[in-house]
């Protein structure tokens, strides 16, 4: 399956983004039981958009074939609308405060380590729908 992680480059290293809509990059892997390949690193061409963020990197991901989301954060719509097309979306929590590595956080998904979420989660430091402190549940 092709999996979209968006995420961010710090140095020669790519991590899992806090931000769903926001984040500048968005790594695609081929994950199977043995392991897993990325393919691509794409620029996020939503992420500065203000209206239909969301909706533009779902359609941008989707185009990509990808089946399957790893993600730090979502909103409820963004979780609602990934839902609605079928695509699968993977929790990849803090490592010690840190985010985790994109290679990390597919590791864990090949090693079924990775939790399928059954509601949104927002990040402490979320604030594009007004709420969301802690690990709190965006409804």
């Amino acid at each position: 399956m092709i999996v979209a992680i968006p995420c961010i480059r710090a140095g020669e290293r790519l991590y899992v983004s806090l931000h769903f809509g926001r984040s500048p990059l968005i790594a695609f892997a081929e994950v199977d039981e043995r392991g897993f390949r990325i393919i691509e690193v794409a620029m996020n061409p939503y992420a500065t958009h203000e209206h239909g963020r969301g909706a533009g990197i779902i359609d941008f991901i989707a185009s990509k074939g990808a089946s399957a989301v790893i993600v730090s954060g979502i909103g409820g719509m963004a979780y609602e609308n990934l839902r609605a097309r079928g695509i699968k979306i993977y929790y990849a929590p803090d490592e010690h405060g840190k985010p985790l590595s994109v290679e990390r956080a597919l590791e864990l998904l090949v090693n079924n380590q990775l939790a399928e979420m059954e509601e949104p989660i927002g990040h402490h430091d979320e604030h594009e729908h007004g709420h969301g402190h802690g690990h709190g549940h965006h409804y």
